[in-house]
């Protein structure tokens, strides 16, 4: 196919500058900047597809960690309750620890404890 085009003065310019570095003729410059052209929209498409996969992606990964954080406050919420049932067991502990030494005592120990107190720790 032959075509007869007019290029402005920049396009000129162009066809000049390729066509003295490479020593081809005015056609092939044109042909090889047509073709050059038709690459550059290909990689375009092609970026275009990428981005639109990382686009997903990144929607993907948000859902995740959205997904991860829910999680992470539910695990939290329930080691809170779980420290606080330990920390109730605890105290059971203490409780019936100070009876069962309070049973042991003797008479005279526990009318001691009557009038001044129970220590926290028996000291003998």
């Amino acid at each position: 196919m032959r075509t007869s085009v007019s290029l402005s003065d920049e396009l000129v310019s162009y066809v000049d500058e390729v066509t003295s570095s490479v020593g081809e003729n005015n056609a092939e410059a044109i042909r090889e900047a047509i073709k050059h052209g038709r690459d550059v929209e290909g990689k375009l498409a092609e970026a275009e597809a990428d981005r639109d996969r990382l686009a997903d992606r990144v929607e993907e990964l948000e859902a995740e960690v959205d997904r991860l954080e829910a999680r992470n406050r539910d695990l939290t919420n329930q080691l809170a309750e779980s420290n606080r049932r330990i920390d109730g067991a605890a105290e059971l502990v203490k409780y019936v620890d100070e009876e069962q030494s309070y049973r042991r005592a003797s008479a005279v120990k526990r009318a001691k404890w009557w009038l001044f107190g129970m220590p926290d720790e028996e000291q003998d």
